[in-house]
């Protein structure tokens, strides 16, 4: 077991470890109890958490060594040298924040020592046996400060634990990504990246003003730990959108600079968000219909289309836009459930942007990975460097006879397409084998 494992089981820092396994007198009484303990359980053949973790944690979202690095990041995360007394600038924890939220709660020791507590809090949770799954702001900040970290890719000081095996710890894939889209709802989620972003920060955190009285807003740090609620959501709509959600069902308008581009741009976008089923279940909440989602043409306008086992499907129409052009518009469709649109927009944006190196294959290497963002309530904006930003205009619509005809067509010519790779594939290796 290492230093920084033991550690956290004993709830003390690093540094205080390390003192008194040095010299145990040079620590005080409850300390030298909490060392003890970890280290006679330490003695035991198998350690007393882990089959709690086996029995507990199958892969949906953690398997238990998954487990055991989240709670350990989320535990030390949590402990107070963390936080300087002279500045909240020097916490690698806190830094990971907006700078909108901080530069609100910059001198307000308090207000950080509460987040840090509840960042311990979700690692308590994961050794009780339960997955952390985020009902507020605050716990959803955590987990996602946790989640981001480079050491959750390093468990080789679990070898030997006595965890059970799983398919998922054999390959050489991140699941990080898609185990933060599990524990962090997409409404949530929005919600940290649209502070993130300077162009909302400021919407966002403003007061309301309601039947004449100034409420703060339900986005403020000080209301984080309150569970989130619609009141919250359509607040989150409204600044990104600018106008109420009833306000955005203008009907539909096509219009493309590319069109060219745009069909092929739509299929590179298709087969990524083909290969992520998974992580497109967890956005629309387990409502995917599997193998339902199809690159097709909805009138003129290429589309990628998600059905849902709810009887709506996702529409999302692909445009290119000359960003050299003045007087940009975007295009605005019909949709049933504008606020669930914007949800799934900004969870679309997370999802692309993990995708890394596929995305920017799709764009020949011209897409502007840190200018991707949402605009008009549910409208990605991807720029490319070569002058026409590609527009996903996300939307919820009833389903139709023609459309789910038409997606039975284009998935059959999908695996098709599939089969002929497969064997294009085989009779090369059986080409290069015999060479």
């Amino acid at each position: 077991m290492s230093q920084t494992e033991a550690a956290r089981r004993a709830g003390i820092s690093l540094a205080t470890w390390r003192r008194g396994e040095a010299d145990i007198n040079a620590v005080g009484a409850a300390t030298r109890q909490k060392i003890d303990k970890v280290l006679a359980a330490a003695a035991q053949p198998v350690h007393s958490w882990v089959p709690l973790f086996n029995k507990r944690f199958r892969g949906d979202p953690l398997t238990p060594r998954e487990a055991h690095l989240l709670a350990t990041e989320l535990t030390m995360n949590g402990e107070t040298f963390q936080l300087d007394d002279d500045s909240v600038w020097d916490s690698h924890v806190l830094r990971e924040l907006p700078d909108a939220v901080l530069m609100s709660v910059a001198e307000r020791p308090q207000w950080h020592r509460r987040l840090l507590a509840t960042s311990q809090e979700l690692g308590a949770r994961i050794d009780d046996g339960w997955a952390p799954r985020a009902e507020n702001l605050a716990e959803a900040a955590a987990l996602r400060i946790a989640l981001t970290s480079p050491s959750l890719e390093d468990d080789s000081d679990l070898t030997g634990l006595g965890y059970e095996s799983h398919p998922r710890d054999l390959d050489h894939d991140s699941h990080w990504p898609t185990i933060k889209r599990a524990l962090i709802p997409p409404r949530l989620q929005q919600a940290l990246v649209m502070l993130d972003s300077a162009r909302y920060a400021a919407h966002l955190l403003a007061p309301m003003n309601v039947d004449s009285r100034i409420i703060t807003s339900p986005l403020h740090p000080d209301r984080w730990w309150e569970k989130w609620t619609d009141e919250a959501q359509e607040w989150l709509h409204a600044a990104a959108t600018g106008a109420r959600p009833s306000q955005r069902e203008t009907g539909s308008t096509d219009f493309d600079d590319n069109p060219s581009q745009s069909q092929t741009m739509a299929w590179g976008i298709f087969e990524l968000l083909a290969e992520r089923e998974a992580d497109l279940d967890l956005l629309l909440g387990g409502a995917l219909r599997k193998e339902r989602t199809a690159q097709i043409a909805d009138g003129s306008t290429p589309a990628i289309v998600l059905e849902t086992h709810l009887g709506d499907d996702v529409v999302i129409k692909v445009s290119c836009r000359d960003h050299r052009r003045p007087q940009q518009t975007s295009p605005c469709i019909e949709d049933t459930a504008p606020v669930r649109s914007a949800i799934l927009a900004w969870g679309l944006l997370d999802l692309l942007d993990d995708t890394g190196p596929a995305l920017q294959e799709v764009f020949e290497g011209d897409l502007l990975p840190d200018q991707l963002t949402v605009t008009n309530g549910s409208v990605l904006v991807l720029p490319d460097a070569s002058g026409f930003d590609l527009l996903l205009a996300v939307a919820f619509q009833e389903r139709t006879r023609e459309r789910s005809a038409a997606v039975d067509e284009a998935r059959a010519s999908w695996w098709e397409y599939q089969r002929e790779l497969e064997e294009e594939f085989a009779a090369f290796d059986m080409e290069y084998g015999q060479d």
